[in-house]
């Protein structure tokens, strides 16, 4: 095997980087119970970011970039602790989108550089998908910041919903999945023109990720059991 596409991240790392991100999921919820469960949530966010920190450190530049993205991401959290300031709470979300976008990236390169399909390969593609979910719901998170009232919750602005009790963060992670899924119940809608076409982006790379990866893994797979048989 070449050194271009020697496995340089163990699928015990992709195992990691995917519990951290369905244990971030399952705290969601809890936010509606209990109110420190916004404390815990936040953690389980930083351990995402730890987690793809130590994914994505095969080469030294990528850690580099990886560790300078996590940094302004983690202090930026400081956010709740200062309820209410709108710049500090954009800014967060904004560098946890540029991490996970960068992540998603070094990911994807790992698996398209494979030369046959492993544990490792199916993880890092599950966990590239999630990571697209949370991802545009960071970015859903600083338009609304932004501009308030770009989504509407059963015909109320996001930001003065029915269910109060829910968090806005809740709402649009739940709704960027429904996107990227195209399952679009129908519930949340995008009401701005960025909202819409951010929309409209995340279903279409929803749709092609999948084709795309499914594409790559049967030609990687087909590959490898040629040189296997010759």
């Amino acid at each position: 095997m070449t050194d271009a596409v020697r496995p340089r991240v163990g699928p015990r790392r992709f195992g990691f980087l995917l519990a951290t991100l369905l244990f971030l999921l399952v705290s969601l919820p809890l936010g509606e119970q209990f109110q420190t469960a916004t404390l815990l949530q936040i953690l389980a966010f930083w351990t995402v970011l730890l987690a793809g920190v130590l994914t994505v450190e095969s080469e030294r530049w990528i850690l580099r970039v990886a560790i300078v993205l996590a940094v302004p991401a983690v202090l930026s959290d400081v956010e709740f602790f200062y309820p209410g300031n709108a710049p500090l709470e954009a800014a967060s979300n904004a560098f946890n989108a540029a991490f996970l976008a960068f992540v998603c990236a070094v990911l994807l390169r790992h698996i398209l550089r494979r030369d046959e399909v492993t544990t490792d390969v199916i993880l890092g593609g599950v966990c590239i998908y999630l990571m697209l979910g949370i991802l545009f719901s960071q970015i859903y998170r600083v338009i609304e910041i932004l501009s308030p009232g770009s989504f509407q919750v059963h015909g109320t602005p996001l930001s003065a919903p029915p269910d109060a009790g829910i968090p806005e963060g809740i709402h649009l992670i739940y709704y960027s999945f429904v996107t990227l899924t195209t399952l679009g119940y129908g519930e949340i809608v995008p009401m701005s023109s960025t909202a819409r076409i951010l929309a409209v982006i995340e279903a279409m790379a929803g749709s092609l990720y999948i084709a795309i990866l499914i594409a790559s893994l049967v030609g990687i797979n087909i590959a490898s059991r040629s040189r296997s048989s010759s």
